[in-house]
């Protein structure tokens, strides 16, 4: 019999007939198994009945078979869920890139593939990839558009309107930061972390302040 990958070596003495097989495993009544470096050790005279194919030697001699171990079976990659949002998209319909707006901003967008326990929020920047200030939840209409009003009373110059995906932890967080601040009449700019969500879009616009100093 042709050797696979020899680590085991079971020895079938004289006077046994039958050797159960089931794949790579073998059970057999009172034989010796021998390791692959000489060493070898008895083993339980009480046979084990297994599933599998019946081999049997009824010649007067000894069989020799040659025992390959089990491979681990690979693991299929994790398909992906829905909060990793594989087809998640949003556009800006107004403001647009450029344009220059007042304090008061009425903001029009679409926006697809949130996942069902993610929340959409706008936030304004004056700096890109600076802290933020959260101004509105979004709630999407049917056909995947919103309409927001939002305010930013800051200096006039470059002001970034973006969309930020979080859950929710992070609306938690920005209900109790609006609340904080209407309290104290202080609104500070949140610094970005892993607890503040995900940015999926932002426009850069130049706001026009009337009442900038």
């Amino acid at each position: 019999m042709a050797a696979v990958n020899v680590d085991w070596k079971v020895v079938v003495p004289t006077g046994i007939t039958a050797l159960t097989l089931l794949g790579s495993v073998a059970y057999w009544a009172g034989t010796t198994r021998e390791r692959a470096d000489g060493a070898t050790s008895k083993q339980a005279s009480v046979p084990v009945p297994v599933a599998g194919p019946q081999l049997s030697n009824s010649a007067n001699q000894n069989l020799t078979v040659l025992i390959s171990p089990s491979l681990p079976t690979p693991t299929p990659p994790a398909s992906p869920t829905s909060s990793q949002a594989p087809n998640l998209g949003v556009e800006f319909l107004f403001p647009r890139a450029g344009t220059t707006v007042s304090p008061e901003i009425i903001v029009h967008g679409k926006a697809h593939g949130i996942p069902s326990d993610k929340h959409l929020w706008l936030v304004t920047r004056r700096e890109e990839g600076g802290d933020f200030w959260p101004k509105q939840q979004v709630v999407l209409n049917a056909d995947g558009t919103f309409d927001k009003k939002i305010w930013d009373h800051g200096a006039d110059g470059p002001l970034w309107i973006c969309l930020l995906v979080g859950d929710d932890a992070t609306t938690r967080r920005f209900n109790d930061w609006q609340k904080k601040g209407d309290k104290i009449g202080e609104w500070p700019p949140i610094q970005q972390d892993q607890s503040t969500g995900t940015f999926v879009g932002c426009e850069r616009v130049t706001l026009d302040n009337p009442n900038s100093p």
